[in-house]
């Protein structure tokens, strides 16, 4: 059945991750990333399940406020369905793009990209795409693209080895600079919205394994579904 054996292709990749394997053909890559998709949903599921087993017992409710998300500082501001767009492109672009063969380029979008994230989350408290903040965020990615892409070029051999050799925790730590970029989702950086990023952990676990076994678009679709789920659940 290729449901289980996707995901135990999922697990098994987990243990080495690797660019070099992928899907060959659009059926087989879609059917990976929807079977990937739904694993993903049942893993959610068994955490949010403890973690309210375990909020139960401890007389611990969170609430409304610290349970909101990315993009709900974006309300009013774009249609929905472009906010889960502009999302999904620009975090895959900038946390997976580079989770490949070393590209210069892809290298530098990615640095970039997750630069100013991080800047303009830090600096602007979770400011990010608000149509005042946007030259803000072009001003920072830009002569870092420029410099990541030069140095990217220069060294790309070194570079290129680099990534081969340490290609696993290259993965690895995109994953992570992707689930804590959003705990600057909290509007007063509580501590406590840390426990939130271990869903979002798996989310960068997930995305990057089907960027890899299937191609950035089916990650970018994914990510996209995932948005608009959690977002029609929460609301």
């Amino acid at each position: 059945m290729k449901t289980l054996t996707h995901w135990k292709a999922f697990f098994k990749f987990l243990k080495n991750p690797t660019y070099i394997e992928e899907e060959q053909g659009v059926k087989n890559k879609a059917l990976l990333t929807i079977n990937s998709f739904i694993l993903k949903i049942l893993i959610i599921l068994a955490i949010l399940i403890l973690f309210g087993v375990y909020v139960y017992f401890n007389g611990q409710m969170e609430t409304v406020e610290d349970m909101k998300g990315m993009g709900s500082n974006l309300d009013g501001l774009y249609p929905p369905l472009l906010v889960f767009t502009l999302v999904a492109v620009f975090e895959e672009l900038s946390f997976r793009l580079l989770l490949t063969k070393f590209k210069p380029l892809f290298f530098a979008i990615s640095i970039a990209g997750m630069l100013a994230y991080y800047v303009k989350k830090i600096t602007f408290k979770n400011m990010f795409w608000e149509p005042e903040g946007l030259w803000q965020t072009f001003a920072i990615a830009l002569p870092v693209f420029v410099v990541s892409y030069l140095i990217a070029r220069r060294y790309q051999e070194s570079l290129s080895n680099f990534w081969e050799q340490h290609f696993s925790k290259i993965f690895y730590v995109s994953a992570f600079l992707f689930a804590f970029m959003h705990f600057f989702n909290s509007p007063d950086w509580n501590l406590a919205y840390l426990k939130t990023n271990i869903s979002q952990l798996f989310s960068g676990l997930f995305f990057g394994f089907i960027r890899i076994r299937s191609g950035l678009i089916y990650a970018i679709v994914a990510h996209f579904l995932w948005n608009f789920m959690v977002s029609s659940i929460g609301a």
